[in-house]
């Protein structure tokens, strides 16, 4: 009977140690006390070498681990984004793809330089997400509607806009190519490619 009571004991105590081990969390703070240019992060993305890209409210930050590197307008560069409120990230073999509060940028991979994208209709737009096709161009979900932008050859295309609504705040594309954009106030609406 005293092994019995030992064995159960020495069982409850494992399960119990087990189960303690299991929350035993450890949480490091990143923030403007070590470089960071705000506190409020919007988005994050980790491109195909590692690095990690972080949307910031005041800027583009680029942690490899060691260091960031924080990208953002300023007097020595007023010109650098469109805007330094991030939103989005897509990532394609030559660029990474940055949406911001007030138009589109890409970091050029091979270059390692920002370029901003030239496009009336989007340079206020607020670009809320960005998918990458295979067909040469971009999906753009924007405050001003829904786009397609052919890199190649620098044209845009608005395929949807609703002056009443807020804009399209998120998108996706989902295994059969369809995409899904999802707005303030409109509800989903699904867009099919072959149709």
């Amino acid at each position: 009977m005293k092994f019995i009571y030992i064995y159960i004991m020495l069982l409850v105590t494992q399960v119990l140690f087990a189960q303690t081990e299991k929350f035993n969390f450890y949480f490091e703070r990143l923030d403007n006390t070590v470089g960071l240019p705000s506190n409020e992060i919007r988005r994050i993305h980790q491109d195909s070498e590692g690095f990690m890209w972080f949307g910031a409210r005041n800027g583009l930050i680029r942690y490899d681990g060691y260091k960031y590197v924080v990208y953002r307008n300023s007097i020595s560069y007023p010109n650098l984004l469109t805007h330094n409120a991030i939103m989005s990230f897509a990532e394609d073999e030559n660029f990474i793809w940055i949406g911001s509060e007030r138009g589109l940028n890409r970091w050029d991979k091979q270059t390692r330089n920002i370029e901003k994208i030239d496009q009336n209709e989007i340079n206020n737009a607020r670009i809320n997400k960005i998918i990458l096709t295979q067909h040469g161009y971009i999906w753009l979900a924007t405050s001003k509607g829904i786009f397609k932008y052919f890199w190649g050859t620098n044209a845009l295309e608005r395929l949807y806009f609703d002056p009443l609504q807020m804009g399209i705040e998120d998108a996706y594309m989902d295994s059969k190519g369809r995409v899904w954009f999802g707005s303030w106030g409109n509800g989903l609406m699904r867009y099919n490619e072959e149709s």
